[in-house]
Order: structure tokens, then C-alpha cells, then sequence
């Protein structure tokens, strides 16, 4: 669908820098204002994890990266763990 709309993309270029993203998460959903080319990294990224976990400490530890740049860090509450996540994606996950 996307090379259909796009015949610049190199649909026979199989390396991790030139995948088809669904925007909105759904493989289903291959209406073309849905997909956009992505790397790897970029795909990646573009998921509905929470990027963190309850601790046996009933803390919130949130885990994200992007590249070279991490983030690893315990929150008290649970918004403060989203909040972090939402941050640290708006920050260096966009594309």
C-alpha cells in the first residue's frame, strides 16, 4: 500500500532503516494516511508499552531508550512514572 502511494520508496531495500510504520499500532490498518517509512529504532519506539513496572517496593520503575540515551529511574507514583515516559517519548521519540 505504501510503495503504491510512494514509488520512491525502495520496496526491495530490506535493511533496518527502511520499514513501514503503523502510526496507530494496528498491522491491520493500512490506510496510507496510517503508515509512514521508519528505521528500525523509530518502529520500535512507536509501541503501546507502558515503558514501566510496579517494584516489589511499590514504586514505579520506568525503562526507556532511545539510542545511547536511557532512562532508568523509580517514581513513587504511578503518574509520575507516566509523566516521565510521556516526557522522555515526546522528547527524543519523535519522528
Amino acid at each position: 500500500i505504501y510503495y503504491i502511494h510512494n514509488n520512491e520508496w525502495d520496496i526491495y531495500d530490506n535493511s533496518r532503516s527502511n520499514l513501514i510504520d503503523h502510526i496507530d499500532n494496528n498491522g491491520l490498518n493500512n490506510n496510507i494516511e496510517n503508515l509512514r517509512m521508519a528505521t528500525h529504532q523509530q518502529n520500535c519506539c512507536n509501541t503501546n508499552s507502558k515503558n514501566y513496572s510496579l517494584t516489589e517496593w511499590n514504586t514505579y520503575r520506568v525503562r526507556v531508550s532511545f539510542g545511547e540515551i536511557h532512562l532508568s529511574k523509580c517514581y513513587k507514583t504511578e503518574q509520575e512514572a507516566i509523566n516521565a515516559v510521556a516526557e522522555f517519548k515526546l522528547k527524543y521519540h519523535q519522528f
